[in-house]
């Protein structure tokens, strides 16, 4: 239990920290990077996705796009 534990700490500390590199590159707050990462978890058939989808490429703009690639590239 201990090791699985341990093993989940040490992705989420690396994926956090491809994050952040992914924030600094688009100059972007932290916190709308990992808005867009609550967004890749929404069905795209539900209100909620859709809403979100307008809530951040309003407030992300020409960066959504690319913001959205380069989170989609750091799950993998």
């Amino acid at each position: 239990m201990k090791n699985q534990r341990d093993d989940l700490l040490a992705f989420a500390k690396v994926f956090d920290d491809k994050l952040a590199e992914i924030a600094q590159q688009f100059e972007t707050p932290l916190f709308l990077v990992r808005q867009m990462v609550r967004f890749f978890r929404k069905q795209a058939t539900s209100e909620a996705y859709w809403r979100s989808w307008g809530d951040l490429h309003q407030r992300l703009s020409w960066k959504f796009f690319q913001l959205h690639k380069a989170i989609q590239d750091a799950m993998k």
